[in-house]
């Protein structure tokens, strides 16, 4: 594990460079006083900034009467593109990010006295394509995988598509839109094709720019992209601060989530009676990502196997999506995919059970959502005095999410939301 490409390198001059390619604004005395990059799994990245200058001379250039801001904004995307840095001299990936684009959603603007504020909101270009829709309650034909590649090809013909998988069912299925949108569409693509590709475990959509990745969990492989320790007397850690959640409210649906559901082309009605995987649990979800706690003493929940399997405590149920295809046109029987909206969410739900928001001095190599989901970041919570010694939160987490801020002090923090799985889980331990 090389540590050095693993650690931010925490400098001084920390600085937040924006640009906005499609104006020419010069002449104007502009200071970034905010700024906010956050990406999350399967959601894309946002970017919020808020600007100030004195005699609301920005706010003039952008809304004023001879300003093509607004005439602009309705023909074509208006790009504003990010970077954050550690200092002058810094590189990519521990001391500073690469260039972030996004498509400017909205504009807000207050002030105080002689000095007004701007606020810019911008997402993915990915994302702003395909919520960009036409509504146009389309047909595609072809199975889930090309399905999903037809709708990135037509929303956002600019991105560079990687699709990781192909799903198992036929290519002569027929998929309706029913007037969603397409990111609504691709949501419900993503969540179906859990059940039609070999390992069964949930799919991923990541971005940066215009490169868009598309694959089930397990079909890339994990790796570990942050070192982090604490902050002690002995040594200045990365780790600035974090707070934690056990998520109890959660924990009876970590245990098994059951289905059920009738097919027409077979007449069988599929439940737990009759279908040993209406039940979704550990035992047919054993290809998912798990991470190690790198220790022998415990470091995560445990779950109660003998109770649920006792039946002590009840169940929870998620209803199946409606068999597609009934003159069995889809090349799969029913009992195949039916599960997929409980596999799904037994999954990610499984991610949601312990979890922690650590906060870290800038890190740059979180620019883009490519990797949450899959890869692990390792925090090192040992006693410097008693180096056998680990605390609790010692060992790998999954990332699922992050958000850079930026302040006028020069102040660079990255927010890490991290989880860890049941300690008994089944799955494939990650990192390797």
């Amino acid at each position: 594990m090389n540590l050095s490409l693993q650690r931010p390198i925490i400098g001084s001059g920390n600085s937040a460079i924006v640009t906005f390619p499609d104006f020419n604004i010069k002449d104007v005395d502009i200071k970034v006083k905010y700024a906010e990059l956050k990406g999350f799994v399967n959601s894309g990245y946002a970017i919020r900034v808020q600007l100030s200058n004195a005699d609301f001379r920005l706010l003039t250039i952008l809304t004023g009467q001879n300003s093509d801001y607004f005439y602009k904004c309705r023909q074509i995307p208006i790009r504003i593109i990010i970077k954050f840095s550690q200092s002058p001299n810094a590189t990519y990936p521990q001391g500073m990010t690469r260039d972030i684009e996004g498509y400017l959603l909205a504009l807000y603007s207050h002030g105080e006295h002689q000095n007004d504020l701007v606020e810019f909101i911008a997402i993915d270009p990915v994302n702003f394509a395909l919520r960009a829709g036409d509504a146009d309650g389309k047909a595609y034909k072809g199975n889930v995988s090309d399905v999903i590649k037809q709708i990135i090809n037509k929303y956002a013909p600019n991105a560079k598509l990687e699709l990781e998988d192909q799903t198992n069912d036929s290519k002569y299925n027929v998929w309706w839109t029913f007037r969603r949108s397409p990111r609504e569409m691709l949501s419900h693509l993503i969540t179906i094709a859990s059940s039609l590709s070999p390992n069964k475990t949930p799919w991923i959509i990541g971005v940066y720019n215009n490169t868009i990745k598309i694959g089930p969990q397990n079909s890339k492989q994990s790796k570990n992209v942050g070192f982090y320790t604490k902050i002690s007397r002995e040594e200045r850690g990365e780790i600035e601060s974090w707070k934690s959640i056990l998520n109890t409210s959660i924990g009876q649906e970590t245990m098994g989530l059951i289905t059920a559901g009738v097919s027409a082309t077979t007449g069988k009605y599929l439940d737990q009676i009759t279908h040993k995987d209406a039940t979704i649990n550990e035992w047919n979800t054993d290809k998912k990502l798990i991470t190690k706690t790198h220790t022998r003493d415990l470091r995560s929940p445990i779950k109660p196997y003998d109770t649920f399997s006792a039946g002590i405590y009840g169940r929870s149920y998620v209803e199946s999506h409606p068999e597609y295809h009934n003159g069995g046109e889809s090349g799969l029987d029913y009992s195949n995919y039916y599960d997929s909206y409980a596999r799904t969410k037994f999954i990610r739900n499984t991610y949601k059970l312990l979890t922690i928001d650590l906060k870290v001095h800038g890190h740059g190599i979180y620019d883009n959502t490519l990797g949450l989901g899959i890869d692990t970041v390792f925090i090192d919570w040992t006693d410097l005095l008693y180096p056998d010694s680990s605390y609790y939160f010692h060992g790998s987490w999954l990332v699922y999410g992050f958000k850079h801020t930026w302040t006028m002090n020069g102040r660079w923090f990255t927010e890490l939301n991290l989880a860890r799985t049941d300690d008994n889980a089944l799955g494939v331990k990650v990192p390797t």
